[in-house]
């Protein structure tokens, strides 16, 4: 008899709990026809104590609360994602160049062997996209928000194949933006807490830092992150503050936001819990020792405008920032398949890798501008500018200091600039242009793409159409020539002088870097 009425007893006291996390009228009734069960159950079991029957009805009546509950906190997250198939039509041009093969002990200098000019095509290659996004109000004032991405190429390996491009080693700031398995990642998953009583915003966990402005003009989205695209397209675990300067007479939406996060943590995820450690290097093997942790840092200012010219409606926004990298490693932490190290030391695929020295700090400016006149065109202007301050160290792996100079501070320039024109709702025509200079260098390994054209030192083109079939469908076909003028693209080191590494010029390379790639895509997008 104490089992079951300790049971009954239970069972009424979690009909509150139950109550106060429901949030629409159905759950209410369940709740009130199940509080008139149990007091009738209770009736029967004071007038029936030793009957089985009451303690196999209140074990059901349990288990209903139980799944009434479940419901309702399901229902406290909001669930949402979208699908993407995409089909590239890819061609590289490669000049002639001079490949590694290894280096004299006596004199230290390369051995090379001159490899002719080269044409590489893939004419087909389908890849899928799944990303599921999720928000929750775990209070007033703190919400949830988070994204699971899946992204993999039909027929494709678990690890990307290294072609030269820092977006094919695999680690965990480009883990679910590089083509891999049909495994989720977890892209996003932060906090953000809204101050009640002051005009700030906290956030922090793995940030929105994923496709930033001006990129959703191309995609035809909504402004998916809070860096520019320019300077920043990575998975970064950290925290962000925002200040919402429009309590001081600016533009609603004006903000301030500082930020910092960690790159590469060189201690338990990196290299080890101990002083020292081994990796193999094309000279065998390298010793790292005293590594410091990769960090980065800056600001972001932020101002929307809307005003009228004329009868048209204009939306502006106007946003600069600044990052400042520190302790940069030289190799991303990861895994690959065919690292271009040569006999005698080369090792079978796939292969980890990991950073060997810490090669000083760099300085990251970037400005963006975009401009939407009435719902007809779009434009944009961003541009970025980045110098190093090398600490004298350089990558154990052969591949120099910080853009290519160990003991002198460089320099590097891009700019990005596009125009969009929607004639009716459900079409639009695009064309974009990107510029990098031979020591351009940006952090966006996560492209999500088969190239990251903002890292190019060269020139990218592309044009494109964009079909909304409705507001959940829709289609891209389009057309991107990168020209690039010099070696390592997107890496922040280099074996030398990038002005020995323009690919005119029968560059000495590890392994082959194109000239021009060509790429034609369409790809279908859906959202739910």
């Amino acid at each position: 008899m104490r089992k079951i009425g300790l049971g009954v007893v239970l069972a009424v006291l979690l009909v509150p709990m139950g109550l106060m996390a429901q949030s629409n009228e159905e759950l209410m009734k369940q709740i009130e026809q199940l509080k008139q069960q149990l007091q009738s159950l209770e009736q029967k079991v004071s007038s029936q104590q030793a009957a089985p029957a009451p303690e196999e009805q209140v074990k059901d009546l349990d288990n209903r609360l139980t799944k009434v509950e479940i419901k309702t906190a399901g229902d406290n997250i909001s669930w949402g994602g979208d699908m993407r198939v995409r089909f590239d039509n890819q061609s590289w041009k490669i000049n002639p160049y001079q490949q590694v093969m290894g280096f004299d002990p006596h004199t230290g200098m390369p051995i090379t062997h001159q490899v002719p000019a080269q044409n590489w095509s893939n004419p087909m290659q389908w890849s899928m996209r799944l990303r599921l996004k999720m928000n929750a109000n775990v209070t007033d004032n703190l919400k949830f928000m988070g994204r699971l991405s899946m992204y993999k190429l039909y027929g494709g390996a678990d690890v990307p194949i290294f072609n030269g491009q820092p977006n094919t080693v695999y680690n965990g700031s480009v883990s679910a933006r590089v083509p891999s398995n049909d495994v989720l990642h977890v892209e996003r998953a932060l906090l953000r807490y809204d101050f009640p009583n002051a005009p700030f915003t906290l956030a922090f966990g793995r940030m929105n830092t994923s496709d930033g402005p001006p990129l959703e003009i191309r995609e035809g989205t909504e402004r998916q992150a809070t860096p520019m695209a320019i300077m920043v397209n990575a998975e970064v675990d950290g925290v962000h503050m925002d200040y919402h300067m429009d309590k001081l007479g600016l533009p609603e939406g004006t903000t301030f936001g500082i930020c910092a996060g960690v790159g590469y943590e060189s201690g338990f995820g990196g290299g080890g819990q101990v002083s020292s450690s081994y990796t193999m290097t094309p000279f065998g093997m390298g010793s790292i020792n005293g590594m410091k942790d990769t960090t980065v840092a800056g600001f972001i200012y932020d101002m929307p405008l809307l005003f009228e010219v004329g009868n048209t409606v204009n939306s502006a926004r106007f946003i600069l920032g600044y990052n400042r990298f520190t302790n940069m490693g030289d190799i991303p932490f990861g895994s690959l398949i065919n690292f271009p190290i040569p006999g005698p030391y080369a090792q079978p695929s796939p292969q980890y890798v990991t950073a060997t020295n810490n090669l000083g700090d760099m300085d990251q400016w970037g400005i963006t501008w975009e401009h939407n006149i009435g719902d007809t065109f779009t434009y944009f202007l961003a541009g970025g500018y980045i110098k190093s301050h090398p600490n004298g160290k350089v990558s154990q792996y052969g591949f120099g200091g910080l853009l290519g100079d160990p003991t002198h501070s460089k320099t590097g320039t891009a700019y990005y600039a596009g125009i969009k024109w929607t004639p009716v709702p459900m079409f639009d025509l695009g064309v974009e242009f990107n510029h990098g200079s031979p020591r351009w260098y940006t952090y966006t390994p996560s492209s999500g793409e088969v190239g990251d054209k903002l890292a190019a030192r060269g020139d990218v083109w592309e044009g494109y159409m964009h079909i909304n079939f409705n507001k959940h469908a829709s289609m891209r076909i389009g057309y991107t020539y990168y020209d690039y003028s010099t070696a390592f693209s997107g890496w922040h080191i280099a074996p030398g002088d990038l002005n020995y590494y323009n690919l005119n010029n029968n560059a000495v390379n590890f392994y082959a870097f194109p000239k021009t790639v060509k790429n034609a895509y369409l790809l279908f997008d859906a959202t739910f």
